[in-house]
């Protein structure tokens, strides 16, 4: 059985935004694998559809024994245990799962792209995985997060969270 290290960046921008992500880190660390790094969490801009409340974003490392596509599976059920509908691309949503990367893998399925093909254009995954991880390298670029932060056009707002 291989194990794997996974990438992953919560979102959340309705409802009770906070207990979301608990209730996501719970999840993970329950049913996908053992979580090595958390990070901070994030206040950012929607991103895509611009009119719609601001999210918060937060990036797990995650050491899993699951194949990449039985991650997604898995993460996809943890979505909708917190209610997740997909009414439109980029629109509010109660969680949101993505799978950045996983180790050095290219990986490009029906299901599953990875690296994620967007995140060199968005700073709200940047900013989050360059803080734990700014030196692991895009297997096909070479750049690392804190490089591809760096020369990011995104000009989204992304602030620390402010707890109230």
């Amino acid at each position: 059985m291989n194990a794997y290290t996974a990438h992953l960046l919560l979102g959340t921008n309705v409802g009770d935004r906070e207990g979301y992500l608990s209730f996501a880190v719970e999840k993970i660390s329950q049913l996908a694998g053992k979580i090595v790094h958390i990070s901070q969490i994030y206040q950012t801009a929607a991103w895509g559809f611009t009119q719609q409340a601001d999210f918060l974003n937060q990036a797990l490392v995650v050491d899993t024994p699951h194949e990449p596509e039985t991650l997604l599976s898995i993460l996809q059920e943890i979505e909708n245990q917190a209610g997740r509908q997909r009414l439109f691309k980029w629109g509010p949503r109660t969680l949101d799962i993505d799978i950045i990367a996983i180790d050095d893998l290219v990986i490009h399925s029906a299901k599953l792209c990875v690296p994620h093909p967007a995140m060199a254009q968005r700073r709200f995954v940047l900013h989050p995985l360059a803080d734990l991880l700014p030196t692991w390298r895009h297997p096909l670029t070479g750049l690392t997060y804190a490089q591809m932060l760096a020369t990011c056009q995104d000009t989204s707002l992304v602030q620390k969270y402010q707890r109230l």
